[in-house]
C-alpha cells in the first residue's frame, strides 16, 4: 500500500467535508446583508 494516494483521498475527504460547511456560511450571509 503506498502512503500518498491515502493522503490525496483523505486530503480530497476533507476539501469536500470543508465545501460542505463553507457554503451554506456564505448563503446566511448573503441573507443577512440583503
Amino acid at each position: 500500500m503506498d502512503p500518498i494516494p491515502t493522503i490525496i483521498k483523505v486530503y480530497s475527504l476533507l476539501v469536500q467535508q470543508e465545501r460542505q460547511t463553507v457554503i451554506p456560511f456564505d448563503e446566511s450571509k448573503i441573507l443577512a446583508v440583503s
